[in-house]
């Protein structure tokens, strides 16, 4: 069996290169700076009649047509500023072990997005439930919904020390991806406790989650406890997947390389066969770090399906060493575009051959 996915080629911020809807839009209201210009990642639009006539509808955007207007960088405007001397033991000692998200953290920890826009990265590789959507057998389908689960974790590996803002009341953020296809809408409902809402869709799936989050400082590491669940709906089969999101801590909040951990049991269902995940939990005598591994379970229990990899790196469907990894993926991985090019042709062609028949 394949592997599902190079996990580790996309880490850089891809909600932020989305186009900004209305940021910093307070339960609906907008000042007259905000609805003259609209973001664009490194332009401006006068109006939102001017938008309406680039954007396509939802329903008519196509996987790879980027025609239409996305806005995405591909690099900052300034490098990171420096965090040296910064010191976060004043602030944190006298809250160990309580909940921090009612702690204004110095803005040198902070990215240059939102929590919204960090829920629009979990769909960077949406690619997997396009395939999931295209597939009559159902555990390859769940096969292909847990890859896409795990994805969500890829781009902490080099994010550790960073935070993103967090959302205002009542903001909102729209990410629409052409190149795609899908959607994406997200709102923050709550301020006390914080709870982000988003929705995306495209003609291949429909995505919805809430996303709250406890906080825990232990010390040396930081604890983010989600409470969520994260939910997929395949309209051509019917299938509705539902999962909730592991523990993620940070490491060496004050010394050292800072680097983050995930651990926990990820449990992803259709109300017919089950999927069970576990992150392994690094430890400082132990060289597992980042490991996952799982199965799909049919009805009565047994597994069908095995899953094991890496959330910063790849996911593999099958048993060592009898697990492949899928040509065309491990050719781009490498650098190596003609041939991943042709890999790809010949294998669409085989499966649409498959298809026919």
């Amino acid at each position: 069996m394949p592997k599902i996915c190079p996990l580790k080629n996309r880490q850089a911020t891809g909600s932020m290169r989305g186009v900004r809807r209305s940021q910093r839009c307070v339960r609906g209201r907008r000042s007259s700076s905000e609805a003259g210009s609209l973001s664009s990642g490194e332009g401006s639009i006068s109006s939102e009649s001017e938008l309406g006539n680039e954007l396509n509808p939802v329903n008519s955007l196509e996987v790879g047509d980027t025609q239409g207007l996305t806005g995405r960088r591909t690099v900052l405007p300034t490098p990171r500023p420096p965090t040296e001397g910064l010191s976060l033991w004043n602030l944190l000692s006298r809250n160990i072990g309580k909940d921090l998200s009612q702690i204004s953290m110095p803005v040198a920890l902070n990215e240059p997005l939102n929590v919204l826009q960090r829920l629009c990265e979990e769909l960077e590789y949406s690619e997997l439930l396009d395939k999931a959507a295209s597939l009559d057998d159902p555990y390859e389908r769940m096969v292909e919904v847990a890859a896409f689960a795990v994805s969500s974790y890829a781009s902490t590996f080099s994010r550790a020390g960073n935070k993103p803002f967090n959302p205002l009341l009542g903001e909102t953020y729209e990410c629409i991806r052409e190149d795609k296809g899908f959607r994406f809408l997200a709102e923050q409902v709550s301020h006390h406790p914080p709870i982000s809402t988003c929705y995306a869709e495209s003609k291949f799936f429909t995505f919805w989650q809430d996303a709250r989050v406890k906080t825990k400082f232990w010390g040396k590491s930081m604890e983010f406890q989600p409470l969520g669940n994260v939910h997929v709906l395949l309209p051509r089969t019917g299938d509705l997947y539902s999962w909730n999101k592991v523990t993620t801590c940070v490491h060496n909040l004050f010394s050292g390389q800072r680097w983050v951990d995930q651990y926990g049991e990820l449990r992803i269902t259709n109300g017919r066969i089950t999927c069970k995940l576990t992150f392994a939990k690094a430890s400082y005598w132990s060289a597992k770090r980042h490991e996952v591994v799982g199965a799909v379970f049919d009805e009565s229990g047994k597994p069908v399906k095995r899953l094991f990899g890496k959330w910063s790196e790849s996911l593999y469907c099958g048993v060592a060493p009898s697990a492949r990894c899928r040509p065309d993926q491990r050719a781009l991985e490498e650098g190596d575009l003609s041939t991943a090019e042709h890999l790809k042709l010949q294998l669409e062609g085989a499966q649409r051959g498959k298809k026919e028949t």
